[in-house]
C-alpha cells in the first residue's frame, strides 16, 4: 500500500540539518532515524531555503533547523513524483510546506474534435481537399467514415505545424505589440506606426480566435460578439453536466403539448414516405448549411462548421451514404420492428416506456412473448440477466437467439454448453440408444436451423459431424462416446480408489475373484455392465507402479507388458498372489508356466520394493498418468474404418480464421452446398446458369470453386504471386500443394496455410451477389476482399504489427520481409567455460541405442558411454538414463559445474516439471543429482554432435549393451571415426568436416536400419 507522513516531526535525520545552538547529539535523532529506516520510508526532495524552523532571534543566538519534512514509502514513489516547495515563513516561525505530486501514469490520448477557427485559415481548403483526393476502394459508409478519419490526422498534423497553438501564439503577440508600443516612443516614425498597427490587427484577430475557441468550448450560441470574457467560458465549460431534454412544445398562444401528442396529428402517409425517401443533393445541402456551425461535434468529432467549409469538396461521398445504406431484409411481417439499442439499463427502461407510450397512442399491443432480444455471443451473464429482467421473458430464449445470429456461436454453444448439460446424467445413467440418437438429432436441428429455429436440410448427419476434424468432420462429441467415457470414470474409481462406492461395489461383484477377471451375469446392475463394457479397453491403460508390491501378479499391468494372465494357460481368477509376495519368495512359481524371456526379465531386473507404500495407479493415456475424461473420449471414440487422416479437410480449420470461412471449406471439400449438380443428385431438375463468369455456364461446385473462369482466374493469380510450384488438376489437388508448401518463414507460412481458405469463402461470396444481387463479375473486386481478409487475418495474429492496407501487394511485400535477415552461422562443438564439463548426448534412428561423451572446457575426452535400452522399455528412458549415469560419473570426479548437451529437443523435459509418467522415477533421481551438482541444459545442432552421433551407431551394432569408455584406446576399431577423428573431440571442427560422418548416418538409414 501507498503512504506517506508529512508534519513538523521535531526531530532530524542528520546533524548538517541544524545551524546555530548546541550541536545535536546523536542519541537524540537516532530513534528516528530507525524508526524511519524500520518503516522503509524516504525523505522527499525539496525546493527553497534548506531550514524549515527559526527561532526569530538574532545576535548569535539565532537557531535554524529542518525539522519539517514528507515522509513516504516505495509504492508511493512508484506511483508519483514528489517535490516539496518550502514556502517563506509569515506570521510563524515554520514555512509552509508546498508538497506536488504527479502521477506517473501517461494522460489519456484527448479525442479528435474539429476547431471553427481552422476554417478561416487561407490554407485549409487545400490540406481537406489534398487529404479527401486520395480514393479507397469500399462501399460509399465506409469510404466517408475512413476519408474523414484520414482527414481527422491530416488536420492535427496540419494544427500542430501550420496553425499553430492559440493561447502560444496568443502570448507571442501581445509581447511582439508591448514591443513595438515601447519602440514607438522612442521612435514616432510612419514605418513603426505601419508596423504597430499591423501587429495589432493580427493581436485583434489572434483575440477573435481565442473567442471562437471558448464558445465552441463553451456550447454558448447565445453570446454576442465584442466583450472578451474568458471567465464566463470557463465557467460554462465547467457547468456543463446537466442533459438537454425536450418535454413539452409551446406555441405562440402558450398553449403546451407533449411531444408524442403532436406526432399523430402532425405525420401523414405521404409526410412518412417523403421522409423514407433518397433524399437529393439539393435537401441535402440545405440541411447541412441548416446546422448550427457552433454546435457540438459528433462522435467523429467534426461540427457543422467543417461540413459547410468543405461542403464542395465532400458532397459526393455524403450523397452516396444513403444510396448504399444496408437494408434489413428479415422482416417477415409488415408490423415488425427492430429497435437497435445498448445493455445499459436505463436505456431498456427508456426502450420500454417508449414502448408502452407507443401502446397508448396507437391502440395497439406489443406482443411480448413473440418477441425476442439478440446479444452477442460473448456477452457475460450478468447482461443477460438484467436485459431478461428489463424487458421481460420473452418467447425466444438467449440461448437460441445466440445461435441464431452467428454460426460460430452455434458451434461453441454446442461444444461449450449443450453437450457439457448431459454430463450428470450419463455420468449415473447410460441410456437406450434410441435416447441417444434422438440427442445427437436435438443437436443436428439446433445447428442446420435458419432464422426463428425453422428447420432447414441437414447437409451432414450428427455422425458425420461429430467426426474429428483430420478425419473428415467438424469436431462435434458423440453422446454415445460421452457416456462411454462415463463408464471409464467409474471402472477408474473402481479399481484405483477406496471410497464407499468402490467397497461396495468390489464387495458386491469381486469379493472372491479379481475385477478383471469377473465374468458378466445377466442379473449383473445396470451400472456394473456399463463398466464390464468398456473393461476390455481401460483396463490395458492402468498400470501399477510397483512400490510394495500390493499389486496382483498376474491381473495388473504391472511390468510393461500386459497383465501376464495373457501369457500363462488356464490362469486363474482366484491367484491373489501379489507382486512384493512373489518376489519375496524368491519367485518360487513354475517355471514352465511362462516363456524363458520373461522369468529372464524378472530375474535379472526385479523391482526396488518400498516398504509401507502402497502400488500407485497410472492412466497412460495421459501425459500426467493422472484420469481424464478428455483421455477417455480419445481412447473410446469411434474410428473410420480406413483410418487415412484428410490432411486436406484438416487443414479447413486453421487458427485466426473466423469459423464461417472455415466451415464454407469443409462443405466444399465434402460436396455439401446447394448447387445444381448436388441438387441434381436429389432428385431436382433445374435450369443451371452460372453467374459469376462471363460468358456464365452451368453451376456446380468445381465450376464455382476452380474450373470457372473467374475462380482459374483468381487462382492462377494468388499461384502465381505466391510462386507456388506443382501440377493442378482439380480444387482439391490445388489445396493439397498450397497446404503442402513448407516456406522457411513462420509469416510465410502462416500465410500459406490460411490462404486457400479465405480464396473460397471470397469466391462463393462473390458467386451470392451475383446471383441473389445486382453485382456483375468483378476480378478486382475478389482480389481486393481476399486481400483486405488476409491483412485481417495477420492482425488478428500479430496484433502489434497493426493493420495492412487492403493490397495484396503490400501484404505479400510485409510477410516476405516479416522473417528478417538471415545469418551465417559456423556449426561447431562449443567448448564450456573454464571449470565445466560437457556432456554431448544422441540416439541412433532405431532400437533406442544412445550415448554420451564427456570432455573438458579444452576438448579433452574424459568419459564415453553406450547402451541399447531393452525392448519393453521407453525410448525416453534410455537417454534419461544416459543422462543420468554421466552426470553421477561426473559428482564421483568431484566435477559439479556440468553442460548437458544435445541435439534432440525432448531431452529437455528431463531438466524442467511436467515428464511423462513412465520417468517419473528416474527424473526423481535426476533432479536428487541436480541439487548435488549446477546442470545446464544446451541444445545444439545435428552437424555439432557428430561423435555422440557415431558413438550411438557403433551401439547399434555391437553386441554388448552397456558399456564405458574412460581413454580413446577404450574405443572398439569399429569406433575408429572417433578416435581419428581429432578435431570432432576438440573445438576446432566445423561443419564441413561433419559430412563425412552424416554420410555413415544416412548410409545406415538406407541399409534397412532405418525407416528403408
Amino acid at each position: 500500500m501507498a503512504w506517506g507522513v508529512v508534519g513538523d516531526f521535531n526531530c532530524l535525520l542528520d546533524p548538517s540539518e541544524k545551524k546555530g545552538g548546541r550541536p545535536y547529539a546523536p542519541v537524540k535523532f537516532w530513534p528516528f532515524v530507525e524508526c524511519v529506516e524500520d518503516c522503509e520510508l524516504v525523505d522527499s526532495p525539496f525546493t527553497g531555503e534548506d531550514y524549515t524552523w527559526f527561532n526569530n532571534r538574532v545576535g548569535g543566538v539565532e537557531i535554524r533547523s529542518r525539522i519539517d519534512r514528507l515522509l513516504f514509502n516505495q509504492p508511493w514513489m512508484d506511483m508519483f513524483s514528489c517535490l516539496v516547495h518550502h514556502l517563506d515563513r509569515v506570521g510563524s516561525d515554520h514555512a509552509p510546506l508546498l508538497v506536488e505530486c504527479k502521477s506517473h501514469e501517461r494522460p489519456p490520448a484527448r479525442p479528435f474534435t474539429f476547431l471553427n477557427v481552422w476554417t478561416e485559415h487561407e490554407d485549409f481548403q487545400r490540406v481537406v481537399a489534398d487529404s479527401w483526393r486520395e480514393d479507397i476502394a469500399e462501399g460509399p459508409m465506409f469510404v466517408f467514415g475512413a476519408k474523414l478519419k484520414r482527414l481527422a490526422h491530416s488536420l492535427k498534423r496540419w494544427n500542430r505545424n501550420t496553425f499553430g497553438h492559440i493561447f502560444d501564439k496568443l502570448k507571442a503577440l501581445e509581447q511582439d505589440v508591448r514591443d513595438i508600443e515601447l519602440q514607438l516612443q522612442t521612435d514616432p516614425s510612419d514605418e513603426t506606426y505601419i508596423e504597430f498597427k499591423r501587429r495589432s490587427a493580427l493581436l485583434k484577430r489572434q483575440y477573435r480566435i481565442e473567442d471562437e475557441f471558448w464558445q465552441q468550448k463553451a456550447h454558448a450560441k447565445w453570446v454576442t460578439d465584442g466583450e472578451r470574457n474568458s471567465g464566463y467560458f470557463h465557467s460554462v465549460v465547467k457547468d456543463r453536466r446537466r442533459k438537454l431534454y425536450i418535454h413539452r412544445i409551446q406555441d405562440d398562444r402558450g398553449v403546451t403539448s407533449s411531444a408524442l401528442d403532436m406526432i399523430p396529428r402532425l405525420v401523414t402517409h405521404d409526410d412518412n414516405d417523403r421522409l423514407c425517401a433518397v433524399p437529393e443533393m439539393e435537401e441535402v445541402k440545405i440541411a447541412v448549411f441548416a446546422m448550427d456551425s457552433r454546435s457540438a461535434a459528433g462522435p467523429d468529432g467534426f461540427t457543422g462548421a467543417f461540413y459547410k467549409a468543405a461542403w464542395t469538396i465532400i458532397c459526393m461521398d455524403l450523397l452516396a451514404m444513403p444510396r448504399d445504406a444496408p437494408h434489413i431484409h428479415h422482416l417477415p411481417y409488415a408490423d415488425d420492428i427492430v429497435i437497435f439499442t445498448s445493455a445499459r439499463g436505463d436505456t431498456l427502461g427508456r426502450v420500454r416506456a417508449v414502448l408502452h407510450s407507443y401502446e397508448q397512442i396507437s391502440g395497439q399491443a406489443v406482443s411480448f412473448p413473440k418477441s425476442a432480444f439478440y446479444m452477442h455471443p460473448k456477452a457475460l451473464v450478468p447482461m443477460l440477466e438484467r436485459v431478461r429482467d428489463t424487458l421481460g421473458r420473452c418467447g425466444t430464449s438467449v440461448v437460441r437467439g445466440w445461435g441464431v445470429i452467428f454460426l460460430r456461436g452455434k458451434a461453441i454453444m454446442i461444444k461449450s454448453v449443450l453437450q457439457a448439460i448431459p454430463t450428470h446424467l450419463l455420468a449415473a445413467h447410460f441410456p437406450p440408444k434410441t435416447v441417444i440418437r434422438e440427442m445427437g438429432s436435438i443437436m443436428a436441428r439446433f445447428f442446420w436451423s435458419g432464422l426463428g429455429g425453422t428447420r432447414r436440410y441437414h447437409w451432414g448427419s450428427w455422425k458425420t459431424l461429430a467426426w474429428l476434424t483430420r478425419e473428415g468432420g467438424v469436431g462435434f462429441l458423440d453422446f454415445k462416446t460421452l457416456a462411454k467415457s462415463c463408464s471409464a470414470k467409474l471402472w477408474w474409481n473402481l479399481r484405483t480408489q477406496d471410497t464407499i462406492w468402490t467397497t461396495f461395489m468390489r464387495a458386491k461383484y469381486c469379493s472372491r475373484v479379481h475385477p478383471v477377471s469377473k465374468q458378466r451375469i445377466d442379473d449383473d446392475s445396470h451400472t456394473w455392465k456399463r463398466m464390464l463394457d468398456v473393461r476390455a479397453v481401460v483396463e490395458p491403460m492402468i498400470r501399477w507402479r510397483v512400490l510394495s508390491g500390493t499389486s496382483n501378479f498376474w491381473w495388473d499391468t504391472w511390468s510393461g507388458l500386459g497383465a501376464l494372465h495373457r501369457q500363462v494357460d488356464g490362469c486363474s481368477g482366484y491367484w491373489t498372489d501379489g507382486v512384493g509376495d512373489m518376489y519375496r519368495s524368491d519367485f518360487m512359481i513354475d517355471h514352465d508356466a511362462l516363456p524363458p524371456d520373461l522369468i529372464r526379465q524378472f530375474c535379472l531386473e526385479p523391482p526396488s520394493l518400498v516398504s509401507d507404500h502402497a502400488d500407485t495407479p497410472v492412466w497412460t493415456p495421459s501425459m500426467d498418468g493422472k484420469f481424464t475424461l478428455a483421455s477417455a473420449k480419445e481412447l473410446l471414440r469411434p474410428r473410420r474404418d480406413d483410418e487415412v487422416e484428410d490432411t486436406v479437410l484438416k487443414r479447413c480449420w486453421q487458427k485466426h480464421l473466423p469459423y464461417k470461412m472455415s466451415f464454407l471449406a469443409w462443405r466444399v471439400l465434402t460436396q455439401r452446398l446447394p448447387t445444381d449438380d448436388v441438387l441434381a443428385r436429389f432428385g431436382f431438375a433445374l435450369p443451371s446458369q452460372f453467374f459469376c463468369c462471363s460468358p456464365p455456364g452451368r453451376e456446380s461446385i468445381a465450376h464455382i470453386f476452380y474450373h470457372g473462369s473467374m475462380a482459374r482466374r483468381v487462382w492462377t493469380y494468388f499461384i502465381e504471386s505466391a510462386r507456388i510450384q506443382g501440377t493442378h488438376h482439380s480444387l482439391r489437388s490445388t489445396l493439397s500443394i498450397w497446404w503442402a508448401q513448407e516456406p522457411k518463414t513462420r509469416m510465410l507460412s502462416f500465410l500459406f496455410h490460411r490462404l486457400p481458405t479465405i480464396i473460397l469463402w471470397e469466391l462463393w461470396t462473390h458467386y451470392a451477389v451475383c446471383k441473389y444481387g445486382d453485382a456483375r463479375p468483378n476480378f478486382a473486386r475478389i482480389i481486393f476482399r481476399v486481400a483486405t481478409a488476409v491483412s485481417e487475418c495477420i492482425y488478428r495474429r500479430w496484433p502489434s504489427g497493426g493493420l495492412l492496407p487492403p493490397r495484396w501487394s503490400v501484404s505479400m511485400e510485409h510477410v516476405r520481409r516479416g522473417s528478417g535477415r538471415r545469418r551465417v552461422v559456423p556449426i561447431r562443438w562449443v567448448p564450456p567455460p573454464i571449470g565445466t564439463i560437457k556432456v554431448n548426448v544422441a540416439r541412433a534412428p532405431l532400437r533406442g541405442a544412445y550415448a554420451a561423451i564427456v570432455r573438458d572446457s579444452a576438448g579433452k575426452f574424459l568419459y564415453a558411454l553406450s547402451s541399447i535400452a531393452f525392448r519393453w522399455d521407453p525410448v525416453e528412458r534410455g537417454g534419461m538414463d544416459m543422462i543420468f549415469r554421466c552426470i553421477q560419473w561426473c559428482i564421483s570426479q568431484s566435477l559439479l559445474r556440468i553442460h548437458v548437451e544435445s541435439h534432440h529437443s525432448e531431452l529437455a523435459c528431463f531438466f524442467r516439471e511436467g515428464t511423462p509418467w513412465y520417468l517419473h522415477d528416474v527424473h526423481a533421481r535426476l533432479r536428487f543429482l541436480c541439487s548435488i551438482a549446477t546442470v545446464q541444459w544446451f541444445e545444439c545442432d545435428l552437424r555439432a554432435n557428430g561423435p555422440a552421433c557415431e558413438l550411438a551407431l557403433w551401439a547399434v551394432d555391437s553386441t554388448e549393451g552397456t558399456r564405458e569408455f574412460t581413454n580413446l584406446q577404450d574405443l572398439d576399431i569399429r569406433a575408429g571415426a572417433l578416435r581419428l577423428a581429432d578435431w570432432a573431440i576438440g573445438p576446432g571442427g566445423f561443419c564441413w568436416v561433419w559430412a563425412a560422418l552424416f554420410g555413415r548416418w544416412a548410409g545406415w538409414m538406407g541399409a534397412g536400419h532405418g525407416l528403408g
